[in-house]
């Protein structure tokens, strides 16, 4: 019993802020902390949230017609209303997929190069004739506790990312996807 209850202490005392002990304290905090890193007996945060959420973020989806029309999606009704707090903990399916889509912005990502070409073949399927879609990043910081407590809102302003990924809706890979989406749902295919 007393073993445990050492350990436990010892891993208490490390976490400790340094700076709130007694000047006489820090300096075997500090050596005590290093003994007990070298053997893996140390308590952080990063133990229960290596990499917490640091803030919400969602795509901001365009499209341009060949006739120059602007085109709006219906996953742009996130940026309105789908920034609640509690949203982490009811993911469908499609909300995985949005989350995926604009993690990593400044990278090119398979999953998001085939989700625009996928929204080209949905536009044909509705009758739009679109020339190019493109999707960018909108993000929203949680501010810290100490910032909400002194009355700020709990999520910062939304800021939009500048890199932005476009597709076009006319190379070979596309037309090839909507011709062939056509002729499952028994349409005829331009030759």
């Amino acid at each position: 019993m007393l073993v445990p209850l050492l350990l436990a202490a010892a891993m208490v005392y490390t976490a400790l802020p340094r700076d709130r002990l007694p000047e006489r304290w820090r300096s075997h905090h500090e050596d005590y902390s290093a003994k007990l890193r070298r053997v893996s007996l140390s308590q952080t945060w990063n133990m229960y949230a290596p990499n917490p959420s640091r803030g919400h973020a969602y795509m901001e989806l365009s499209g341009v017609e060949r006739s120059g029309e602007p085109v709006d999606f219906e996953e742009n009704s996130d940026l309105e209303d789908g920034w609640g707090t509690t949203w982490a903990g009811r993911w469908s399916r499609r909300d995985v997929w949005r989350y995926t889509l604009v993690r990593r912005i400044n990278t090119t990502s398979r999953n998001r190069v085939w989700f625009l070409r996928g929204l080209c073949v949905r536009a044909d399927r509705r009758g739009q004739d679109l020339k190019e879609v493109s999707m960018a990043r909108v993000y929203r910081r949680i501010r810290s506790p100490k910032r909400v407590r002194a009355g700020k809102a709990t999520l910062g302003p939304a800021k939009r990312h500048r890199r932005e990924h476009k597709t076009s809706c006319n190379v070979p890979i596309v037309r090839e996807m909507i011709a062939f989406d056509r002729q499952r749902r028994g349409e005829a295919v331009e030759p």
